[in-house]
């Protein structure tokens, strides 16, 4: 049996799951991402803003189908995105301000596509590639930045980042933050006002 009096956990913890392994755990540190870590030591650049709002990619294929012909948690799923991405791209038109899509590194094509039965080209579609971890770079230059369940969201915050995550999902399960950096079944009127006050926020406070 292996005793540490010191463990750094790159993502959740779980004790048991140690334990499995002959390891006992005394004191765990959570200190995110390994790779975010890695990226903002050696590649930060050009830190300045250059969107007023960045949107987080969480796009999967079954977006695409009809949700009548879905499983009901995938329909869900659907429906949460949809009201998400029309108040959003309201907001986005309505403001005429800066705006960018960080792409997931799958399936590109198909996201542009989807996402721009929203947004048109009223946003920038910013390509990710898991190698050159350039959605990092596009969060650095955002003001703020928003989505529903994406772990970059939590990582665009680890980087002083001002974030929101926006659940239509009427649950705990997926979105159990302090409301600091979460608002749930938002009508537009309250997502705007919310979004007004982040973008004016000064990064101190």
């Amino acid at each position: 049996k292996q005793y540490h009096q010191l463990y750094f956990c790159f993502g959740d913890y779980d004790k048991d799951r140690y334990k499995k392994f002959g390891h006992q755990v005394e004191n765990c540190y959570p200190v995110g991402s390994l790779k975010m870590g890695i990226y903002e030591n050696e590649n930060k650049k050009n830190a300045c803003p250059i969107y007023d709002i960045s949107i987080v990619s969480e796009y999967r294929q079954f977006f695409e189908h009809n949700p009548n012909e879905l499983p009901y948690n995938l329909s869900k799923r659907q429906k949460i995105h949809e009201r998400m991405h029309k108040l959003l791209a309201e907001y986005i038109r309505e403001r005429q301000i800066k705006s960018c899509i960080i792409l997931s590194s799958v399936n590109i094509e198909k996201q542009i596509k989807y996402f721009k039965n929203f947004y048109s080209d009223v946003a920038d579609y910013q390509t990710n590639y898991k190698n050159n971890l350039r959605s990092y770079q596009t969060i650095y230059n955002s003001n703020v930045v928003v989505g529903f369940s994406s772990t970059l969201i939590s990582e665009a915050f680890g980087l002083n980042k001002k974030v929101l995550r926006i659940d239509f999902s009427e649950s705990t399960d997926i979105n159990d933050y302090d409301d600091m950096i979460l608002i749930k079944n938002p009508t537009y009127e309250e997502l705007a006002d919310r979004l007004n006050k982040l973008m004016v926020e000064n990064y101190d406070s």
